[in-house]
């Protein structure tokens, strides 16, 4: 595991842990080279364990005193952090396309989710998962690779995106739209990158970035980045 990948999901799993009091048991962490790490992560990251891991979130099982079972009255925030191709994720040695992940998630019936891709291409996989009560975000359109915006969003989310003009309200909570805000500003004028947003079925399954007039603004209820703008993790 190459220390971008532990330095970014490692400190995203803190922040849920001691920043947002999230219980240690709540949360799933796969993974590289788990042995040589401090303790907090779960299992590898392989294909097959990625399946096992969403299949028990989307099932429930009363024998199990640790099941991770999603009941319609959760939230299921996922951060995934990987390298990544036009159609799909690199998992290690092996992939998941787009199509495969879908398959994964869509069994789950939560309240709402909040799916955070960080690879390179990840705007690919927004037509594969909108559905109702998702907010999907994406380091780049379809057809770019990544340059560091999961370490912005990450900023963002653990503060940095309550104060930033103009969407941060300064009211120490940070939704998810003031988090994704404040990292595709950033990533776009730093590096020409396209963070995607996409949390309205009725608005197309493209994504829009914060440029993209026609398609987001968090004040419309009919747009992208309104229910983003109303969720909170």
């Amino acid at each position: 595991m190459n220390a971008w990948y532990w330095n970014l999901a490692s400190s995203m799993f803190r922040i849920l842990r001691d920043d947002l009091n999230y219980e240690e048991q709540n949360i799933i962490f796969l993974g590289y080279d788990s042995a040589g790490r401090d303790g907090i992560v779960d299992m590898d990251t392989t294909k097959a364990n990625v399946q096992n891991v969403f299949n028990d979130l989307a099932n429930d099982d009363p024998t199990n005193p640790d099941d991770l079972f999603v009941t319609k009255t959760d939230l299921l925030y996922v951060f995934w952090v990987d390298h990544g191709y036009i159609g799909g994720f690199n998992v290690g040695a092996d992939t998941i396309t787009y199509a495969e992940f879908a398959d994964y998630i869509n069994p789950i019936d939560a309240r709402r989710m909040v799916l955070v891709f960080q690879p390179c291409h990840s705007g690919g996989v927004i037509g594969h998962i909108s559905a109702n009560n998702r907010v999907i975000l994406t380091s780049t359109r379809p057809d770019e690779t990544d340059n560091g915006w999961g370490e912005i969003y990450r900023d963002g989310l653990n503060g940095n995106g309550d104060t930033f003009a103009p969407y941060g309200n300064g009211d120490g909570f940070i939704s998810i739209n003031e988090a994704y805000y404040y990292a595709a500003w950033q990533i776009f004028h730093e590096n020409n990158r396209h963070a995607l947003i996409e949390d309205n079925l009725g608005n197309g399954d493209s994504g829009s970035w914060y440029g993209d007039a026609t398609g987001y603004d968090p004040s419309d209820s009919d747009k992208d980045g309104y229910l983003a703008a109303h969720t909170y993790i």
